[in-house]
């Protein structure tokens, strides 16, 4: 919705002269952002002790689906679960889980929920990969520090690819102190500094003990950070504290929230798959990347400084003396700068 200023909401956006000047330059690839009430591509982080309720809440998910990193499941019912026993089981799964029989369902609209219970043991499982393929037994005995470097690589690869699938994910992480009694998130920071960094929501439980007939009070829930916890969400207007966690009352704070945003912005509510359409960009093709580069240099006159920085250009890319009639597919992203280069700077001046 735009507002009588030509702006794209309420109180803050983009005027009509710069929109006009971002269709102009990029055309399609620029799009408008948008909300989504729904929790497909979601992020969520569950953290606390033992005994909290995380487990048996998550279960509470639309369509809830374990990743097993931990036996806690067994006070669950009519929920899947998967056994997640090395890094290969879990990368085949995600693999799996992106197939296009499952992006039909997601199109539809349809919440699926994985859970990876246990998180802080991925980076364990990560660890072992990443010592099984360099033939050691111990990551450090990986020389010049370069398995610690692919730890950290297989981990951060694996979070980015969470994100955008179209399913809810949920990790759940047990919490230890840090030297300043400071309750995070256990497990050392290459395995949790990727999640936390790209959760949407992280929740932080507190115990609230047993009543006087020695029942267990449901544990509250903080989405925000203080000196003794961590906690957080990226929606302004979401509550940040729940006085009794349960998965109902957390998907209906993020659902309440981001309702009042778009009340309050003036913004329209999508679907997940509309909202996505803003991170979407088309897959380039060899052969067409190839042709469109010869198509731009015919355009090139010959013994020019433009032919002279074109020949410099190709070097900088794949290397001194390469010549273009040598590319194979590896190149692809070489030749897509290229083009790029060629398209809006050489001959666009």
């Amino acid at each position: 919705m735009k507002n009588e200023r030509g702006m794209w909401n309420m109180g803050i956006g983009i005027s009509n002269e710069l929109l006009g000047l971002m269709q102009n330059q990029f055309g399609d690839k620029f799009k408008k952002t948008k909300l989504t009430d729904s929790l497909q591509g979601q992020m969520i982080i569950i953290a606390g002790g033992n005994s909290l309720g995380k487990t048996k809440q998550c279960a509470n998910f639309p369509n809830p689906i374990f990743l097993c990193v931990e036996d806690g499941t067994n006070g669950v019912s009519n929920a899947g679960a998967l056994p997640v026993n090395s890094w290969n089981d879990i990368t085949s799964y995600m693999r799996k889980f992106k197939k296009k029989e499952f992006k039909e369902l997601l199109d539809q609209g349809t919440e699926i929920t994985l859970i990876i219970d246990g998180a802080e043991g991925l980076g364990m499982l990560a660890q072992d990969y990443v010592c099984s393929n360099a033939g050691k037994t111990k990551i450090s005995d990986i020389p010049h520090g370069a398995g610690w470097k692919d730890y950290e690589v297989e981990v951060e690869r694996f979070a980015s690819g969470l994100k955008g699938m179209g399913y809810t994910v949920v990790l759940i992480f047990h919490e230890v102190e840090d030297k300043n009694g400071k309750r995070i998130m256990k497990g050392d920071w290459r395995t949790t500094d990727p999640f936390r960094n790209k959760a949407d929501i992280t929740v932080h439980l507190e115990s609230n003990g047993v009543d006087d007939e020695g029942n267990i009070i449901p544990s509250s829930a903080f989405m925000y950070e203080t000196p003794e916890f961590f906690g957080r969400t990226r929606f302004e207007y979401m509550d940040t504290y729940l006085e009794e966690f349960t998965a109902e009352n957390l998907i209906k704070a993020y659902r309440e929230g981001i309702r009042k945003q778009a009340e309050a912005e003036g913004a329209e509510l999508v679907t997940f798959k509309e909202q996505h359409k803003t991170y979407e960009t088309e897959e380039e093709d060899f052969e067409t990347v190839k042709n469109e580069i010869q198509e731009l240099m015919e355009q090139i006159p010959e013994e020019s400084s433009e032919e002279d920085e074109l020949f410099d250009k190709i070097e900088e890319l794949f290397g001194d003396g390469f010549q273009l009639r040598d590319v194979t597919k590896r190149h692809l992203q070489g030749l897509i700068e290229l083009r790029n280069w060629l398209k809006e700077d050489l001959l666009d001046r």
